[in-house]
């Protein structure tokens, strides 16, 4: 994982090398310069500093799947068609329509150029989706809380 990638608000995993498991976390802060940003666990709320070469390397993408939209509080809907791309069910979360598109899941934009004309963002993974979301739409998409988590 890059820091280049990450914002603030981001949900990414951690493989903790002590335990061999990996934990869901927020992104609370990010100092670029140094490499450097903290993660909260998003189970216990506790707090940790990734700041290495080999910290960073334990850092991974969540990819985008229906349980992280669901997460996500997106909703499901079987009859959303979006023709040029011959997707019929999509998932929404207010304006925003994410379906799975070529293998992979899209955000898909309203063409400024023409109504019902839709751009196909790559969302591969949900910190890529949460950006999208926020540079697109100027919202941010929270988590549930982490006893839903799946």
């Amino acid at each position: 994982m890059r820091i280049e990638d990450l914002r603030i608000g981001n949900y990414v995993d951690v493989v903790l090398k002590e335990k061999n498991t990996t934990i869901r976390c927020e992104v609370i802060r990010i100092d670029h310069e140094a490499i450097s940003s903290d993660f909260k666990d998003i189970e216990d709320n506790s707090v940790f500093t990734v700041d290495t070469k080999e910290k960073w390397a334990l850092v991974k993408e969540v990819a985008t799947t229906e349980i992280e939209l669901k997460n996500l509080e997106f909703t499901y809907d079987p009859e959303l068609y979006l023709d040029m791309f011959s997707i019929k069910g999509a998932w929404f979360k207010f304006k925003a329509i994410v379906g799975e598109h070529d293998g992979i899941y899209k955000l898909f934009i309203e063409s400024r150029d023409a109504l019902h004309e839709y751009i196909g963002i790559p969302v591969p993974s949900i910190h890529l989706l949460q950006n999208a979301v926020a540079d697109n739409y100027g919202y941010r998409l929270i988590r549930r809380s982490s006893k839903q988590m799946l």
